[in-house]
C-alpha cells in the first residue's frame, strides 16, 4: 500500500469551515507529487489531540479558534481541479 504525501505548516487564513491556507514549512520526503509554498487545503478528516470532527461541521469562528496560525500536519487524499489539496488534518 502507498504511503500519502504529507505536509507540514502553520494555517495563515481560514476561509471557511472546512477550508484553510496552509504555509508550507515541510514535505514528506518521499511525496510523490510537488506541493507550492502556500496550498488551500480542504479538510476531510480533523484530527486535534482529543476531538475528531468531520467535514462540514464546523462554523468558520470555530475552526479560526482551532487552527490559526497553530502547525498542522496534512495527510493528502487528492488535488481537484480547482487545485485546493483534500486532506486529513492533525494538529501537532
Amino acid at each position: 500500500m502507498r504511503q500519502k504525501d504529507f505536509l507540514i505548516g502553520n494555517v495563515g487564513h481560514v476561509f471557511d469551515g472546512e477550508t484553510f491556507k496552509l504555509m508550507v514549512t515541510r514535505v514528506g520526503r518521499k511525496n510523490e507529487n510537488e506541493y507550492d509554498d502556500e496550498e488551500k487545503i480542504h479538510i476531510q478528516k480533523l484530527k486535534p489531540a482529543d476531538i475528531l470532527t468531520y467535514r462540514g461541521t464546523r462554523p468558520k469562528p470555530l475552526l479560526e479558534r482551532m487552527l490559526l496560525d497553530k502547525e498542522v500536519m496534512c495527510l493528502v487524499h487528492s488535488r481537484e481541479k480547482d487545485g485546493h489539496i483534500d486532506a486529513d488534518v492533525f494538529i501537532i
